[in-house]
């Protein structure tokens, strides 16, 4: 079995479709896909169209599709807030038929391969698994802030995220207890693998918004036989200036601009600046003494001006 895992897609169709051509090219037998399908550029529905029209495909719900649950039941006439502006658009935008697909979708799913041999345990944020431990250290923040220190390789931060694993005796005792052989997580955007004793854990990276400072799409390709697990990370180029076009002439850019261009300057430059535009935010609000989360429009308004102008 040869399977395509990709995840973090976040409304970026030209990244998906790239990606499932070069899935095809590879002559894969069956998709993985690990959630968040939507929210931060202009093709929802189009993502989610693309995705059911697969048959046969693993699909599980992330953390953006866990907030359309909050969503769905609530009064929209309090949908007020500008953090959650691009929410707001998406969820009204969403068909009917998409809103209750994403809606319907589990949190994780195990796989068994036809063989028998393998069984395989999906789910969206490394926390559903691993809770209190050093997997933290392996987030897109802390991705940007190791390169600032020191420019390192992908060869590198594979050997780094092998040494953080294997020195983690609570993620070594999760691993062991688990009833599959392979774990496979996303929402870091960040896209790596390892082997811990006899489990293989894979991170296919982002599909749609890469933050591993290599702006081309991710995803993974997890080839399985009666005695071995091969694993090939891919990364495939597409037009990443017809995504932000198309975003910019959408509803979603009037809706949300900051946000909107944050995520461009994140793939243009395959960095995390969404988790310090955040940091910033938080600290604006600190010197006005405004402790209401979420944030208020004010404190919202001040810390998007002035983190434009710097």
């Amino acid at each position: 079995m040869r399977y395509a895992v990709i995840s973090d897609i976040h409304g970026n169709l030209p990244a998906l479709n790239a990606v499932i051509d070069d899935a095809k090219r590879n002559f894969i037998d069956e998709y993985i896909f690990i959630g968040d399908y939507y929210c931060d550029l202009a093709y929802p529905n189009e993502v989610v169209n693309t995705i059911k029209n697969i048959k046969g495909a693993h699909v599980i719900k992330g953390n953006k599709e866990n907030y359309l649950d909050g969503l769905l039941n609530s009064d929209q006439t309090e949908w007020v807030y500008e953090q959650f502006a691009p929410l707001y658009w998406n969820y009204r935008e969403l068909d009917n038929d998409n809103l209750q697909y994403l809606i319907g979708l589990h949190e994780d799913k195990k796989i068994q391969t036809p063989n028998g041999n393998h069984k395989i345990h999906l789910f969206h944020e490394p926390a559903f698994l691993f809770k209190s431990t050093n997997m933290n250290l392996l987030s897109s923040s802390k991705f940007a802030q190791k390169m600032i220190q020191e420019n390192f390789s992908h060869e590198e931060y594979l050997c780094y995220v092998q040494k953080i694993l294997s020195s983690d005796d609570k993620i070594v005792e999760i691993l062991d207890d688990l009833d599959t052989d392979i774990v496979i997580f996303g929402h870091t955007h960040i896209q790596w693998h390892s082997q811990v004793g006899k489990k293989v854990i894979i991170n296919p990276g982002s599909c749609g918004l890469p933050l591993d400072y290599d702006k081309r799409a991710a995803y993974t390709i997890l080839e399985l036989d009666e005695s071995a697990i091969n694993i090939r990370e891919r990364r495939v180029h597409y037009n990443i200036s017809d995504t932000i076009c198309h975003t910019m002439k959408s509803q979603l850019y009037i809706n949300a601009k900051t946000w909107c261009e944050i995520i461009f300057d994140q793939l243009n430059l395959a960095k995390d600046e969404i988790t310090f535009f955040f940091r910033h935010v938080e600290t604006i609000a600190k010197k006005k003494n405004d402790y209401s989360r979420p944030y208020s429009t004010t404190v919202w308004n001040e810390a998007s001006n002035s983190w434009k102008s710097n």
